[in-house]
């Protein structure tokens, strides 16, 4: 197990800057999810980490030790790919032991812990085979046990699910949680799937354009989070954003909701003023249909077409004479498709956001 430090990490290409002093701490033997879309830094922050890109400013730590001028062998780190990169002519027993056999390991050392690695991933049966008769799961594992024989401080998984379907991608992420119990060891995972995120990390790190947006435990990103992105980008499907001004009557905000100003009333439980208040956020699947319970805020719903998804109902419509909106109940109530509908917000659960985006 390792401490794993980022300290004021940059890396430009050029006049393009993908990370912009990136601050990150990860604690020994933490499972940490690095997630954001597309161009957002994280694989560059396991390359720079990995030693395959050069950093253009500030310094990688492991264990206090600075991995700056160290060769990817010297840094105690293992990653596994996106792509198994496995290599095709060699069994699955030769492709797990080449990381022992360039260092000169012994052949009773090499066969002990390929065996070990197996034993561990459930691949015994699977030694003899030549990659081209694996299955996607069986390939990420192999690549996963080359990682383990090298028995490094630090674990780095690059969207290591991508290629793998809905079904295999459900397994595997149960796998690797199990491994990374059974080692106890830190590892660093990057994807942009946010459901990967929140089922396998003990903190996620939600990045954007270079920049940490947040840090914290799954639930606590999903309830309290500190900006409009990462509200979106944390929950399935995302949060629903009405923009706003408000005012304050007694002991209720009166919230004047988009172009055409409808008006609901909800209560005054924020200490913000609010001049500041510009966007209110509301997750689909906290939101009431039909029967609506007491105090909760109502508004009519707008249905447009409706998806029966057998334990949940998911319906896609507008508020306010316009505003996009996504309701997401349990059950199936029925299709309300054309028609307009009540529905109701609970209050503890509605979010509030200022100009720039930002969590109030």
């Amino acid at each position: 197990m390792a401490k794993v430090a980022f300290d004021a990490v940059e890396k430009r290409f050029g006049n393009v800057e993908v990370l912009k002093g990136v601050k990150l701490d990860i604690e020994s033997g933490e499972f940490a999810v690095i997630v954001g879309p597309s161009g957002c830094g994280k694989s560059t922050m396991l390359r720079i980490m990995a030693g395959l890109e050069e950093m253009s400013g500030g310094s990688v730590s492991i264990d206090g030790r600075n991995l700056d001028g160290l060769s990817p062998g010297e840094r105690g780190i293992a990653m596994v790919f996106q792509s198994y990169a496995l290599y095709p002519h060699k069994t699955v027993f030769d492709n797990i032991a080449f990381p022992l056999l360039i260092t000169g390991a012994s052949r009773e050392t090499i066969k002990q812990k390929v065996d070990e690695a197996a034993r561990i991933l459930q691949i015994e049966h699977l030694l003899d085979r030549k990659p081209r008769q694996l299955s996607g799961g069986q390939k990420q594992r192999v690549a996963i046990g080359r990682a383990i024989v090298r028995q490094p401080k630090v674990f780095l998984f690059d969207e290591p699910l991508s290629n793998l379907d809905a079904d295999l991608r459900g397994q595997m992420r149960a796998e690797i949680v199990r491994l990374h119990k059974l080692l106890g060891a830190t590892m660093l995972y990057v994807t942009h799937d946010q459901i990967e995120a929140m089922t396998m990390a003990d903190r996620i790190v939600v990045m954007k354009d270079g920049v940490v947006q947040q840090i914290g435990k799954p639930l606590e990103l999903f309830e309290t989070p500190a900006n409009k992105f990462v509200a979106s980008f944390i929950g399935s499907p995302k949060m629903n954003f009405i923009d706003c001004s408000a005012t304050v009557a007694e002991d209720r905000l009166q919230l004047m909701l988009g172009e055409r100003k409808s008006g609901i009333s909800v209560p005054n439980k924020s200490q913000f003023a609010p001049s500041e208040l510009r966007t209110m956020g509301v997750r689909p699947d906290s939101i009431a249909l039909e029967h609506i319970p007491n105090g909760y805020t109502q508004l009519d719903f707008d249905v447009e077409r409706t998806e029966l998804l057998g334990s949940r109902t998911r319906y896609f419509g507008s508020v306010a004479s316009g505003i996009p909106f996504v309701v997401d109940v349990e059950g199936t109530p029925g299709q309300f498709d054309g028609r307009t509908c009540k529905i109701g917000l609970a209050p503890e659960k509605m979010h509030f956001f200022d100009t720039n985006g930002y969590a109030l």
